[in-house]
């Protein structure tokens, strides 16, 4: 990996062929009741090779009773979610699979959240084991909002020496905790307001600023 580093432009042009290759990576987000582990998942979105998948999930009403009114609010669950096209947990959770194969990277905004939904449903719903240790996916979680981070940064220094750009009002989006709508729009991507807080339209986000920070 070295070399990629070292050649000039030939290098930097096999950097963008190396990233721009999705056939192992996923982009995906889940929408869910609320923040805690009593909250269950209700929508879920993939990204795989290009293709966008979005179903929603089923949830009882005594889920929906424990929810949190804050989250139901923020992901639109009362005006989006159909009960009536809503797959199971065992098939949500086979969907999702499928459409994932083997040993691919998870790529998203703060992965951790949505892999812990996925780990316990896989749990649930297919191992049995809560002990289960190996999931199908690569334990590598690849998290947009530390590659945005570095990217300012690395930006921020490039630029601020031949004062390019006015970077102060970065300091606020920096900030922590990070907001990874803010972190898009600052290297250029931007969420549409109507897709914010839905499964689909978060992975998208992701991917637009994946490839932007890689091209």
């Amino acid at each position: 990996m070295a070399e990629v580093f070292l050649h000039g432009e030939t290098s930097r042009l096999h950097w963008r062929w190396l990233m721009a290759d999705e056939s192992n990576i996923f982009y995906t987000d889940c929408e869910t009741l609320g923040l805690g582990p009593q909250h269950k998942a209700w929508e879920w979105a993939l990204i795989v090779d290009g293709v966008e998948h979005q179903w929603f999930q089923k949830v009882l009403d005594d889920d929906i009773a424990k929810a949190s009114p804050v989250a139901l609010e923020m992901t639109g669950f009362r005006e989006r979610y159909d009960h009536s096209a809503a797959l199971s947990t065992d098939e949500s959770t086979e969907k999702f699979l499928s459409l994932i194969g083997e040993n691919r990277h998870w790529v998203g905004a703060v992965p951790s959240f949505d892999e812990r939904h996925m780990r316990r449903q896989y749990i649930a719903c297919i191992t049995g084991d809560p002990h289960t240790e190996i999931f199908p996916w690569h334990y590598h979680l690849i998290d947009v909002e530390n590659l945005i981070i570095g990217y300012l940064q690395r930006q921020r220094h490039i630029e601020a020496q031949s004062m390019l750009r006015d970077f102060s009002g970065l300091e606020q989006v920096c900030q922590l905790p990070w907001k990874s709508h803010a972190l898009s729009a600052a290297i250029g991507v931007h969420t549409p307001k109507e897709d914010e807080h839905t499964a689909l339209g978060d992975p998208r986000g992701v991917r637009k600023s994946y490839q932007k920070i890689f091209d």
